[in-house]
């Protein structure tokens, strides 16, 4: 036979109280399925502990709507599995750009992954002045950027891009920002040798598959 919470739906498991939710078992709260958590009532995250949230599947976080995101706490927040914050959609990503708070982004890699995911060119410069530059996001959410988001930043935007930053950035990337670079000198160095040594470009070409771009 199915596990017991596997057959209940939202409208049974709503009429409990945020008690009685809260006191669930680690082996309940995972059978729960991810198509019931987006109609569950917001009331439940608002009292989910951070070791609740961290008993939550990936596919449960995956799940989760705006409204539950803004209902957790920040300690709830930060617990998250990373992996379901992996798979939320740019969409979501909007939600969860317009529904934490900046304190629940800063402290939280997934968090700030699904925030980068959910950029556009249109609104790429605003919110990398609201992060506080490009030097503020990690090695993984840089390479998480396309071309289209980097063309619209200006040089000022790079200003203390650190170099193991800058070395995770695919070729593409490079191509994007090789005329923004205002930043260390030693870094436009790197990219001068680079550009320099049409053999290694032409191998980059040639072989190139999104992976970061090799040392010089």
């Amino acid at each position: 036979s199915p596990p017991l919470f596997a057959t209940f739906n939202a409208q049974w498991l709503n009429a409990l109280s945020a008690a009685a939710f809260a006191a669930m078992l680690p082996e309940q709260l995972q059978q729960i399925l991810p198509l019931y958590i987006p109609y569950l009532y917001t009331k439940f995250f608002s009292a989910m502990s951070a070791t609740e949230a961290g008993r939550l599947t990936s596919a449960q976080v995956a799940a989760l709507t705006a409204a539950d995101f803004q209902a957790l706490s920040t300690a709830a927040a930060h617990a998250l599995n990373s992996d379901g914050l992996a798979q939320l959609s740019a969409g979501q990503g909007v939600d969860v750009a317009s529904k934490f708070t900046a304190t629940q982004i800063a402290h939280s890699d997934g968090l700030q992954q699904a925030l980068v995911k959910s950029w556009t060119a249109a609104t790429m410069n605003a919110q990398i002045d609201a992060l506080g530059g490009v030097s503020r996001l990690t090695a993984t959410e840089i390479r998480t950027l396309d071309a289209d988001q980097l063309y619209t930043l200006s040089p000022a935007h790079f200003e203390g891009l650190l170099r193991a930053q800058f070395m995770q950035m695919t070729r593409q990337q490079l191509g994007a920002v090789v005329n923004l670079l205002s930043f260390d000198p030693a870094l436009r160095g790197d990219v001068n040798t680079l550009l320099a040594k049409p053999t290694e470009l032409a191998n980059l070409a040639a072989n190139w598959d999104g992976s970061p771009v090799a040392g010089t």
